[in-house]
């Protein structure tokens, strides 16, 4: 028998569960070695986790949770040294903020790699993240990542307003030292009938279909950018045609925005019911494609009613007070506790993607909380 590459064993012993996977060191010294390297936990956190729930503060997290849809075990969390705000997560990268710098990073918590973004950003709530990875699995595979910042003009008139675009670009290559990490493009500037962002936190801008997404006030718009042609539209959100009244809409439980399945979704919580709209790309058309009853805890005085967090396609989690509840399979099951405040909720499926790293000396407590956030998030239970 031929002897196997040490890549193939690499690449074999990948697929085993994590336990069965520890138990092939004994084979030999050079399944010990193999399975000790770093490149083995990059590659086994990629193929073998589903994707993966976690949760932090909106603002200064010191706090980082991750919750596993799939398992029965409890959510891991871990403390951070210094306040990081999670603002968006795109295909296995994450976009963070060191808030005593108010310095933006780019990272991938699988592989360790992260950028400093080299460019002075407006209010955080209205950063797009856009990465396309050509091939998630390979362990040289590059990205380009696109930021994408919208500010509406605070002069509005009665009837219109002016909206402000700057795209962030960096190609993925290794920067020489002393040049910047990123290139700022030419701001676009977008005049269209008057327009109010979704004040909610936790709705955060989506990337999909090329476009960067963000939710009108009462959902009733929706303002795209389309990353590649660099052009802004405004179309129909899912409560554009009165199918829900103000009222309804927000004293119910809360809203999610964001992309399931390929697809952007809207879920909005009402007293009875959890009411998920998904949008058909090819039609620009919403619909309603779920409407789950509601859970409830009689017992308190406020909050009393699921709000939602997120929804993957199959899976919708609510928060009620300090636990988290999932939906699956016509039932309710109970996933864990976090803790209390606003706080925000993302999917993350992991990736091998490299981010050329990019470091300052003053980042050095950084460069912790970010190791810190790639144990919770690379190995499971």
């Amino acid at each position: 028998m031929a002897k196997l590459s040490d890549d193939l064993i690499l690449r074999i012993i990948s697929r085993l569960p994590l336990k069965s996977a520890v138990r092939c060191k004994i084979l030999s010294k050079n399944y010990n070695e193999i399975i000790s390297t770093a490149k083995f936990g990059r590659l086994h956190a990629l193929r073998s986790s589903n994707p993966t729930v976690f949760h932090c503060p909106a603002v200064n997290s010191r706090s980082f949770t991750r919750i596993d849809p799939l398992s029965g075990s409890d959510p891991i969390s871990t403390a951070l040294p210094i306040g990081i705000s999670i603002l968006a997560s795109c295909n296995g990268v994450l976009l963070a903020r060191i808030d005593c710098y108010n310095e933006y990073h780019v990272l991938n918590p699988i592989t360790g790699g992260s950028t400093i973004v080299d460019h002075r950003i407006g209010r955080s709530q209205d950063i797009g993240l856009a990465v396309d990875l050509v091939n998630p699995i390979s362990l040289s595979s590059k990205f380009q990542f696109k930021l994408v910042t919208f500010d509406v003009n605070p002069n509005q008139t009665r009837f219109w307003s002016t909206m402000r675009f700057a795209v962030v670009v960096h190609s993925g290559a290794p920067i020489p030292a002393g040049y910047p990490a990123t290139v700022v493009k030419p701001e676009v500037v977008f005049k269209c009938k008057k327009f109010a962002r979704m004040a909610d936190r936790s709705i955060r801008p989506v990337y999909a279909h090329g476009c960067v997404h963000w939710l009108g006030d009462d959902a009733e718009n929706i303002v795209s950018f389309n990353v590649v042609k660099e052009k802004p539209r405004i179309t129909d959100g899912p409560l554009k045609n009165g199918s829900l009244n103000k009222d309804a809409a927000g004293g119910g439980g809360g809203k999610w925005f964001g992309v399931a399945q390929g697809s952007l979704q809207f879920v909005h919580g009402l007293l009875e019911a959890i009411v998920v709209h998904k949008h058909d790309y090819f039609n620009d058309r919403w619909r309603v494609s779920h409407k789950i009853g509601n859970i409830c805890n009689p017992r308190a005085v406020i909050n009393n009613h699921g709000t939602p967090v997120l929804f993957d396609g199959q899976r919708l989690f609510v928060r009620l007070g300090k636990r988290i509840y999932v939906h699956c399979s016509g039932k309710w099951e109970k996933k864990g506790e976090v803790g209390c405040g606003d706080e925000v909720f993302f999917e993350f499926l992991p990736t091998l993607a490299s981010v050329s790293n990019e470091h300052r000396k003053r980042f050095q407590w950084a460069n912790i909380s970010f190791y810190a956030m790639q144990r919770v998030l690379r190995y499971s239970n």
